[in-house]
């Protein structure tokens, strides 16, 4: 069988698995969790997020979304796309999202924390019931009929890694946008955000304590500034996943643990993921060989193969 037609025999068994008054467990109420639970409850199906923690994991303070200084593939354009119009929609029931423009079109800059809080008020005024504790395994796999992973727990898959870096975030104003894209060396930024109640946020992969510490105060000499040890969590290839572990039990992993990057994926894929396993959508077959992962199995298959072939030949 060939890697894709493997993809698509998983996708294909699980669409529609889900039936009327199904109740779901998602584990994780982070970004990736909640927006899963809120596509689960416009479906009204019965949702039960755990999470030891009401945040989930997240620790960054502002964050952004649909922000792009290129054209990037398909699969991001059409979530931003999605993920534009629902942010947009948020924009008037709170005051932690922030629209912006700029020549690749409209992208939004977030305080996480307070989003994630109102989202969580939203979801269990609509039933949505929340568990501070360890899902238990046992008890997941007799009460609920499906149990989603919408946490670091998938980093368990092979097919994620961990890139450590330092995170800068500024608490106090700071200087203009038009001086913020500019370092000392003249380069541009393409990575700040900037905010008018709040000075700025800076990622750059690869970065130290030393280099950001100095960064952050070239850009902003005179404020108060905090710096935050972050893992960023990414698969090898950069897409997010949206899939199942093991075919023979479906458990659905959507891991959009990738910085600003779930933000602009997470509503668009809970959507999908949901429509898909309700039997409400025709099985996109590019985006499911995209996605799932699945795509990395045969891969990792073969390096096992070689490894023990290898190690057969060093032992002769």
């Amino acid at each position: 069988m060939r890697r894709a037609e493997f993809f698509q025999s998983i996708w294909r068994q699980s669409s529609g698995m889900l039936q009327p008054g199904a109740r779901i467990a998602i584990i994780g109420a982070g970004i990736s969790g909640l927006h899963l639970a809120h596509a689960f409850c416009e479906k009204k199906i019965s949702v039960t997020v755990f999470d030891p923690r009401k945040n989930g994991g997240v620790r960054v303070p502002l964050v952004h979304a649909c922000h792009t200084v290129k054209t990037r593939a398909p699969l991001w354009e059409k979530a931003a796309e999605y993920s534009r119009a629902w942010y947009r929609s948020q924009t008037a029931k709170g005051n932690d999202i922030f629209e912006g423009q700029n020549e690749f079109g409209a992208f939004f800059n977030i305080r996480l924390r307070p989003y994630l809080r109102r989202l969580r008020s939203r979801l269990a005024a609509q039933g949505v019931a929340f568990r501070y504790d360890v899902a238990d395994k046992n008890s997941v796999l007799v009460d609920f009929e499906l149990t989603c992973v919408a946490t670091g727990a998938a980093t368990t898959l092979a097919a994620t890694r961990i890139v450590p870096g330092w995170e800068s975030y500024f608490s106090r104003m700071g200087a203009p946008a038009t001086d913020a894209n500019i370092g000392k060396n003249g380069c541009k930024i393409t990575n700040y955000i900037y905010m008018e109640k709040r000075a700025g946020f800076i990622h750059r992969n690869g970065e130290t304590r030393a280099t950001a510490t100095a960064f952050a105060h070239d850009l902003h000499p005179a404020a108060r500034h905090a710096l935050f040890y972050g893992e960023r969590l990414t698969t090898r290839d950069r897409f997010p996943v949206l899939g199942f572990a093991d075919s023979a039990n479906p458990s659905p992993y959507l891991f959009c643990a990738m910085g600003y990057h779930a933000m602009t994926y997470a509503p668009y894929l809970s959507q999908a993921a949901v429509a898909h396993l309700l039997g409400q959508t025709v099985p996109d077959e590019n985006l499911i060989c995209a996605l799932t992962p699945a795509r990395f199995l045969p891969r990792i298959e073969a390096q096992g193969a070689r490894g023990a072939n290898a190690a057969q030949r060093g032992s002769v």
